[in-house]
C-alpha cells in the first residue's frame, strides 16, 4: 500500500513539474515591429562601369512617404577607392532616393570588387512577409575598352552569312580586341600580337622573322575556342561557333590584285553548328577600313 502511495505521489510530482516546464518556456512566435519605416532596397544588380566612369547609383525605397527622413548606412564591405555615403536621405513625399557611390584612383580595370551596404534593424520590418531586402550586395567592375579601328566583318557561313559594320576595340589592361557584328551587346573577343622573333640558324648565325599571336578569348581575355554567336535558330536552337586553330589565322596587309588598293585583314577559319549539327565551315575576315592606333606597334615599340 505504501508503495503504491509513493509512486501516486512521485507521478503528480513530475506531471506537475512538466505543467510548469511547459507554461515557463511556452514558445511565443515572433511580431511584426510598429515602426512604420518600411525601407528596403531595389533588387542587386552588378553594375559595369566604363573606362571614364567614376560613380555608380543605387536605389533606397520606402513604404511610407510621410515626412522627411533621414537612414543611416552601414558598410559591410567596400574595396579602399570605394566611397559611400554615411546616410541617405528622403524628401517629403519621396518613395525612392538613390545613393550615389564614388569610385576614386586604385580600382584595376576587368576586375571585380565586391561592395555590400545594410541599413539598420529598426528601419526595417524583419517580420513583414513581403518586405524588401535591407542589405545590397553587389560587384563594380570597371572596362577599359576604346576604338582603335573601323572596319567591316565578312560572314561566310550561314545562317550569319554577309557583311557588318563592326567597330574594333581594345582593352589595354586584357590585351584583347573586341567587335559586335550581329546584335548589340554581344561581342567577339580575340587577342592579336606582333612581334619580331631572333633565333639561331644550323649554321650558328642569327635570323630575324615576324611572329604572331591569335586567339579567340571571352570577356575576361581567357583562351577559348567555343562561343555562342547570340543567335538562336527558330528550328535549331542556339547557333555556336568552334574556331579551327590548326589552319591558318593571322593578321594580314596587302594590295589586291584586283581593285590595286590596300588590305588591312584579320582572318580566322570556324565551324558554325548548332545541337542538331554543323551548318558548315568557311573561313571569316574582318577588313579593317581605318586604323586609328595599333596597339601592336606601340607596345613594340615601348
Amino acid at each position: 500500500m505504501n508503495k503504491i502511495k509513493f509512486a501516486l505521489v512521485s507521478l503528480a510530482l513530475v506531471l506537475g513539474f512538466t505543467a510548469c516546464n511547459k507554461n515557463d518556456y511556452e514558445y511565443e512566435p515572433g511580431k511584426a515591429t510598429t515602426n512604420d519605416k518600411e525601407l528596403f532596397f531595389e533588387d542587386e544588380e552588378d553594375l559595369v562601369l566604363a573606362a571614364d566612369q567614376n560613380t555608380v547609383a543605387i536605389t533606397l525605397n520606402r513604404a511610407n512617404t510621410e515626412g522627411e527622413l533621414t537612414v543611416p548606412l552601414i558598410v559591410n564591405s567596400a574595396p579602399e577607392f570605394v566611397k559611400i555615403p554615411a546616410t541617405a536621405t528622403f524628401a517629403a513625399g519621396e518613395a525612392q532616393t538613390t545613393v550615389t557611390i564614388e569610385v576614386g584612383e586604385g580600382m584595376n580595370p576587368c576586375t571585380e570588387y565586391l561592395i555590400k551596404i545594410s541599413i539598420p534593424e529598426e528601419y526595417t520590418q524583419a517580420y513583414k512577409e513581403d518586405a524588401g531586402s535591407p542589405v545590397y550586395s553587389f560587384t563594380i567592375y570597371k572596362e577599359d575598352w576604346e576604338p582603335v579601328a573601323n572596319g567591316i566583318f565578312v560572314s561566310t557561313v550561314s545562317p550569319l552569312k554577309g557583311q557588318f559594320e563592326a567597330p574594333l576595340e581594345y582593352s589595354e589592361f586584357l590585351e584583347v580586341y573586341r567587335f559586335s557584328p550581329f546584335f548589340e551587346g554581344v561581342y567577339y573577343f580575340f587577342h592579336f600580337d606582333e612581334f619580331e622573333v631572333t633565333e639561331k640558324t644550323k649554321e650558328d648565325t642569327d635570323t630575324t622573322y615576324v611572329k604572331q599571336e591569335f586567339y579567340f578569348t571571352d570577356a575576361k581575355g581567357k583562351h577559348v575556342t567555343k562561343f555562342s554567336t547570340g543567335y538562336f535558330h527558330p528550328s535549331y536552337g542556339e547557333v555556336s561557333v568552334t574556331i579551327l586553330e590548326d589552319y591558318d589565322m593571322g593578321y594580314s596587309e596587302y594590295i589586291d590584285k584586283n581593285s590595286g588598293e590596300p588590305v588591312m585583314e584579320f582572318y580566322w577559319p570556324w565551324s558554325v553548328s548548332v545541337s542538331a549539327g554543323s551548318f558548315g565551315n568557311g573561313y571569316q575576315s574582318y577588313y579593317v577600313t581605318e586604323w586609328l592606333r595599333k596597339p601592336w606597334e606601340e607596345k613594340n615599340a615601348e
